[in-house]
């Protein structure tokens, strides 16, 4: 079996790859284990006053992800929120939980983007990151607690702010970065595909095609598998909310047939629909909270 090692440069607090998330979950779909995910946090802003610094306010931030949302599908709280945040705090989080596996990494980086972009929380306070971690039932939260803290989550999220702050050329000739403080970054979400001693990137934010596009001309014995409906996958990911467009994009249809198919599952009382002020969230069999997250 060829086996394609994938570098994801990503931020919890990214609209835009919050927004990329119906790509990643294609080519979980599609290509499962054959893809060995890293995730590389990335750290777009390092607190409230560096956000502020850089431009941005909360009426701003509110106007924006409306139009995010309009673009792109996924769902978010139109309300403002009450004050601006770094992400750093987010991305050490998701360092921390990385130390209890690569799949609790993966889980909590999943719960911040919701709790971000859906719950407005308050994501910048150890308290009220541990309450969100609480969520995934596969974390050991004390263990969470302290690793939050621990000088080595701090020392994982640098060194992962470091890689990310040396983009390959391609990011470069394509202008696919942003500067800061720190130095020039691959812009979010960006990836670099493995296998075999070859490498290919995928910076900045891309349609899905040109992530396939660049696997398959790296792997091409890469197996893809078929895509199942909307009751097939939600089945396999009991518990996991997933907006309307993830679905559409993990069974390969457009938006308009996703929703059919789920608006039916709904009717036969089989999956939960969370309804926000722009989107809504699916979930089946375990039933979800007011946000539509029921652990996992």
């Amino acid at each position: 079996m060829t086996f394609v090692d994938v570098i994801h440069f990503t931020d919890a607090g990214c609209p835009w790859c919050y927004s990329a998330e119906p790509v990643r979950i294609t080519l979980e779909e599609r290509y499962g284990g054959q893809l060995r995910w890293r995730n590389v946090q990335v750290g777009v802003h390092e607190s409230a006053a560096t956000t502020a610094e850089q431009g941005y306010t909360t009426a701003g931030l509110a106007k924006g992800y409306r139009k995010i949302h309009e673009r792109h599908g996924m769902p978010f709280c139109a309300q403002e929120r009450p004050r601006l945040m770094g992400t750093w705090a987010g991305a050490r989080a998701v360092k921390a939980a990385e130390m209890q596996g690569s799949e609790a990494g993966e889980r909590l980086l999943r719960r911040l983007r919701f709790a971000w972009f859906t719950e407005l929380r308050a994501l910048e306070d150890p308290v009220e990151l541990c309450r969100v971690a609480a969520d995934v039932a596969s974390l050991d939260i004390m263990r969470f607690e302290q690793d939050l803290m621990a000088a080595s989550s701090a020392a994982a999220f640098a060194r992962d702010r470091a890689e990310a702050r040396q983009p390959d050329p391609v990011a470069l000739a394509l202008e696919k970065t942003s500067e800061g403080e720190q130095g020039t970054r691959y812009s979010t979400p960006s990836y670099v595909f493995s296998t075999g001693g070859r490498t290919v990137s995928v910076p900045g934010f891309q349609p899905r095609e040109a992530y396939e596009i660049a696997l398959q001309n790296l792997a091409p014995a890469l197996e893809r598998r078929r895509a199942t409906d909307a009751a097939g996958f939600l089945s396999r990911h009991a518990g996991q909310p997933f907006a309307t467009v993830e679905v559409a994009a993990a069974i390969g249809r457009s938006a308009r047939t996703a929703a059919g198919q789920l608006l039916q599952l709904r009717a036969e009382g089989s999956v939960a629909c969370t309804p926000l002020s722009l989107g809504e969230l699916w979930c089946a069999d375990r039933a979800p909270d007011a946000t539509g997250y029921a652990g996992a």
